[in-house]
């Protein structure tokens, strides 16, 4: 029974791994401490220009700095959402 448990315990998201994860988490605030800070970070990839015009001119499209400032969210979202790999390089 415990073999099972064990082959699935560094199987990402099933719930041995994140049992193990939260002993560890654990071990770490009882030697580290309880933590003070939590940062999160967020693209700010609606505001990157530069990615903007990679992305359309794969596709063709050359936009200045300028015109891609005076796209709407909707146009700039859609390119964005045309190569989900280059945003997220």
């Amino acid at each position: 029974m415990d073999r099972a448990y064990q082959l699935l315990s560094d199987m990402r998201g099933s719930p041995p791994y994140w049992q193990k994860l939260f002993y560890k988490v654990l071990a770490m605030i009882r030697q580290l401490g309880i933590p003070t800070w939590f940062i999160t970070f967020r693209a700010a990839d609606m505001r990157w220009r530069e990615v903007i015009q990679a992305i359309a001119a794969q596709y063709g499209t050359i936009y200045t700095g300028q015109e891609v400032k005076e796209l709407s969210l909707e146009q700039r979202s859609k390119w964005l959402r045309t190569n989900p790999d280059t945003v997220a390089r």
